[in-house]
């Protein structure tokens, strides 16, 4: 059987809870990644934009 961590709290309270049966620090693992890849495609993304733009106004 797996561990259910255990809620707490938060002195913030705009913090909601995830309820999860994996540890916490996977879970911020995994969002860590999420949002450098995220990050990573937003650059890409923004870099293609600009080429366009400057190819279609021929600078």
């Amino acid at each position: 059987m797996e561990q259910l961590n255990v809620l707490t709290i938060s002195p913030r309270k705009d913090q909601s809870f995830i309820l999860s049966t994996t540890s916490e620090r996977h879970i911020i693992e995994k969002y860590k990644w999420r949002a450098l890849r995220l990050g990573f495609v937003f650059f890409i993304m923004g870099s293609l934009a600009i080429w366009a733009i400057n190819i279609r106004l021929g600078m």
